[in-house]
C-alpha cells in the first residue's frame, strides 16, 4: 500500500516526520510531496515541488497521487491545493486532511 504525504517543508516538523516514517515503515510505501521547502529537504522518497508553476507541480503530483492508495494532506498552506482537489474529485475518496492550527484561521 502506497501513501503520499503532501506537506510544507517546515524545518523541524517535516524533517522529523519524514525521518520517523522512514525509520518505522518501509520507505517504499511512503512518498512525500514537499512544497514551500524552507529546509531544502531531500530524500529518495521526497519530491520537492517548491517554486514550480501550478501546471508543472500538478502534473508531477498527478503521477504520484493517481498511483497512491492513500493521500495525506498535512495542512493546507498553499492556495492551489483546494483548487487542485476541486478539479480532481476522484482523488478525494482516498484523501485524509490532517488539520493544522493554521488551517483554522
Amino acid at each position: 500500500m502506497t501513501t503520499v504525504h503532501i506537506m510544507a517543508g517546515f524545518r523541524n516538523y517535516t524533517e522529523n516526520f519524514i525521518k520517523m516514517i522512514n525509520d518505522e515503515f518501509d520507505s517504499k510505501d511512503h512518498h512525500f510531496l514537499i512544497y514551500n521547502n524552507q529546509a531544502s529537504i531531500k530524500g529518495e522518497n521526497v519530491t520537492d515541488i517548491s517554486g514550480m508553476g501550478y501546471f508543472k507541480w500538478s502534473s508531477i503530483s498527478d503521477d504520484h497521487l493517481r498511483k497512491a492508495d492513500k493521500i495525506v494532506l498535512h495542512g493546507i498552506f498553499h492556495d492551489n491545493w483546494p483548487l487542485y482537489f476541486f478539479f480532481r474529485k476522484d482523488l478525494l475518496k482516498k484523501t485524509i486532511w490532517s488539520i493544522w492550527g493554521g488551517d483554522l484561521y
